[in-house]
């Protein structure tokens, strides 16, 4: 894996940094929060290097510089880190530019905040990510509640297919909600390819898991509304419960 400043000096020799934005792209700046951290995280689809997370933030305005976050989605295209791009000018990876040399150049970022370049699919309009989920008596507009610390699980976007279906389904064991059925699904910039069958949920459409049964599990999915479904995806499973006294 090259490191940051490898991949940032081929990167600039072979492409300049951009000095307009195309259709569609728009520069975003974050501030480290009280933790020093910039607060997202990023994955690979098909479609090239994408946001997976966005944490909140309390991160103060910065001579004259404020936390942007709001105008990102999880399912964007990053196109650049800082002055680095990740795609040439025809909109293709840079060859030599991985997963991690791009988590290697955020680590790295210098000072206390990063300039993102990025771009939203089309097929994942962010208004239906924000949209309040009512399903089974359950309403909720804020981030998924659950037990365990945000930076343990990612995000990750499904799509409906053709037939309107997220081609997805969940069960219930004494860990927790998990994928118990998963149909291919080839719409573009859809996020199934990072999951696999038993992987725990923290939240469907920013619902928390924790305490749902599998009934209300499955109609906040059957209840969502719009094309994209989004959920919480423990990297690691849930601790057993404890043994009964």
């Amino acid at each position: 894996v090259a490191s940051a400043h490898g991949v940032g000096d081929g990167a600039t020799r072979g492409h300049s940094p951009r000095l307009a934005l195309v259709s569609g792209e728009m520069q975003v700046t974050l501030l480290r929060d009280s933790k020093s951290r910039f607060g997202f995280a990023v994955g690979v689809e098909a479609a090239g290097v994408v946001i997976t997370k966005i944490a909140p933030s309390d991160a103060l305005p910065l001579a004259g510089m404020f936390d942007e976050r709001d105008r990102m989605s999880v399912g964007d295209l990053l196109l650049s880190v800082g002055a680095t791009p990740l795609v040439n000018e025809r909109g293709l990876p840079i060859s030599g530019i991985d997963l991690e040399s791009v988590r290697s150049l955020i680590k790295d970022t210098q000072g206390d905040s990063i300039t993102l370049t990025v771009q939203r699919p089309a097929a994942a309009p962010s208004a239906q990510l924000s949209k309040p989920v009512a399903a089974a008596g359950l309403m909720t507009t804020g981030p998924a509640a659950t037990s365990r610390d945000a930076d343990d699980d990612e995000t990750v976007v499904l799509i409906r297919d053709a037939q309107g279906r997220f081609g997805l389904n969940v069960d219930l064991d004494d860990r927790g909600i998990f994928i118990n059925q998963l149909a291919a699904g080839p719409t573009v910039g859809d996020g199934r390819s990072r999951l696999q069958l038993g992987l725990y949920l923290s939240s469907i459409a920013r619902v928390g898991t924790h305490g749902l049964s599998r009934e209300h599990a499955r109609a906040i999915i059957k209840g969502v509304e719009g094309n994209c479904l989004e959920l919480g995806v423990y990297r690691s499973p849930p601790p057993p419960p404890p043994p009964p006294p």
